[in-house]
């Protein structure tokens, strides 16, 4: 009696019984159209398990791109002066008002989109790393002395976007509780070799040595958010 060994996955082009056939993906290159590219993007957001609304924001955004650049234009050939331009537009040449956060994650978006094609070996080099997160701003006059603004080393853009790709925030850039990122920040000290810590006890720090270091009191005071924060590093041992 012949026994036949059947086969342990569904075959490229056949169809089977209990499953749909599998059709061989378009090979993406740097000569590819951005049309193309962002269509293959979208099978990919799908694979990876991205949320739905994430799936049509970023898919919103990059029609965007489209419609700017030409939905023709090759992916080898978008610059970063292009992508430079083309928030520019968003925000000035667009005439449809781009709220702080859509255009924090329309930069997102770029920065995915375009972080995924160099990863693929698609295209050589990232468009899209130079180009800066912003972050939420408050349009209401009254509201923006709670704005924080920190100067960061470049080096730490890297691990950002690695974070970015890993948890995907949508509101936030740390979207969980305070009292979770003090339980992380408390054991990265532990193992720094810190028995205690806290974001409190950093940003007093970090206060006395603007003050220490010459940083006019006002701009201390503006920097960390606290009318007493002056006395209190004029108070402060030395």
């Amino acid at each position: 009696m012949r026994v036949e060994q059947l086969p342990l996955f569904p075959q490229r082009g056949v169809k089977g019984e209990y499953a749909t056939p599998l059709v061989e993906t378009p090979e993406l290159t740097s000569d590819s159209s951005l049309k193309s590219a962002v269509g293959e993007f979208r099978k990919h957001m799908k694979r990876e398990g991205f949320t739905e609304n994430t799936q049509k924001a970023f898919h919103s955004d990059l029609r965007l791109l489209m419609r700017y650049l030409g939905g023709s234009t090759s992916v080898g050939e978008v610059s970063t002066k292009q992508l430079q331009d083309f928030l520019e537009w968003l925000l000035d040449g667009r005439g449809v008002p781009c709220s702080p956060k859509s255009y924090a994650r329309r930069v997102t978006t770029l920065k995915r989109f375009f972080a995924w094609l160099t990863e693929t070996g698609v295209i050589a080099g990232d468009p899209a790393a130079p180009i800066p997160h912003q972050y939420v701003r408050y349009s209401n006059p009254r509201m923006r002395k709670k704005e924080r603004k920190l100067a960061l080393s470049p080096d730490l853009l890297p691990v950002l976007d690695r974070y970015l790709a890993q948890y995907q925030p949508q509101e936030r850039l740390f979207e969980c509780t305070d009292r979770n990122l003090e339980y992380v920040l408390d054991d990265a000290g532990k193992r720094a070799g810190i028995d205690h810590i806290a974001f409190e006890m950093l940003r007093w720090t970090c206060a006395v040595h603007d003050y220490r270091a010459g940083m006019d009191p006002e701009d201390v005071r503006q920097k960390h958010g606290n009318i007493n924060v002056v006395s209190a590093c004029r108070r402060s041992p030395g």
